[in-house]
C-alpha cells in the first residue's frame, strides 16, 4: 500500500508496472519450459481500482500456460505456476523499477523486504481449455471491466450523496457526490 502513491502521482509508472509484470511472467515461464528460446504469450490490462474505488494499481493478465518455441510453431505447456515464486520475481522487478525512477530508496526496499506479508500477490485462475469459448470470453470481460458497477451504485438526489455497495453486498459506503466524482476521476 505504501507504493500505491508512487503510481497515483506518476501515471506513466503504470506502463512500467505492466512491463514488470510481463518481464516477470517471461522469466518465470522461460525457466519452467526446457526448450531453446521459449516465448510465452500474454495480454495485460492495468487496473487502478479496488473495492469502493480505492486506488489500487494492479495487472490483470491473460497468459499462455507455457511457451512457444522452435520458430514459434511449437508449444510446450509449463508445470503449474508456483505463485509465491512468481510474486517474488514481480516484487523484485517493481522495486528495481521504482528505484531506477527515484521513487523509492534502498532503505525502503530493505524495510519492505523484511515485512512478513510482502503486499505483492499473484492470483491464478484455473487453466482454460482452448475450446472453452465461454470461459475465455468471461475472463476477457473481467480484465477490462469498468472501475465501478452501476448496479452497486445508488444516487440520493435529495442528499447529494452516492451509496455504493461492496462486491459481496455486505458493506456500503456513502460518498458526498463530489467525493464520488473525485474517486472515479482518480482512475481516469
Amino acid at each position: 500500500k505504501i507504493l500505491r502513491r508512487c503510481f497515483l502521482y506518476d501515471r506513466k509508472l503504470l506502463a512500467e508496472l505492466s512491463r514488470c509484470a510481463w518481464e516477470s511472467i517471461k522469466v518465470f515461464l522461460q525457466d519452467a519450459v526446457p526448450e531453446n528460446d521459449p516465448i510465452p504469450g500474454a495480454v495485460i490490462a492495468v487496473q487502478t481500482f479496488g473495492d469502493f474505488l480505492g486506488f489500487h494499481p494492479h495487472c490483470h493478465i491473460l497468459v499462455t500456460d507455457g511457451c512457444f518455441y522452435g520458430g514459434r510453431d511449437m508449444f510446450r505447456v509449463a508445470p503449474p505456476f508456483e505463485l509465491k515464486k512468481l510474486a517474488s520475481i514481480f516484487r523484485h522487478k517493481v522495486f528495481r523499477m521504482l528505484l531506477s525512477k527515484g521513487k523509492i530508496t534502498e532503505e525502503m526496499v530493505k524495510m519492505l523486504s523484511g515485512w512478513r506479508h510482502s503486499g505483492f500477490n499473484v492470483c491464478c485462475g484455473n487453466r482454460i481449455s482452448p475450446n472453452d469459448d465461454t470461459a475465455m470470453e468471461n475472463l476477457a470481460r473481467y480484465i477490462i471491466r469498468a472501475s465501478f458497477s452501476q448496479e452497486r451504485m445508488r444516487y440520493l438526489d435529495s442528499e447529494g450523496k452516492v451509496v455504493y455497495k461492496s462486491k459481496d453486498g455486505k458493506k456500503t459506503k456513502i460518498f458526498p457526490a463530489l467525493e464520488w466524482l473525485a474517486a472515479m476521476c482518480s482512475h481516469i
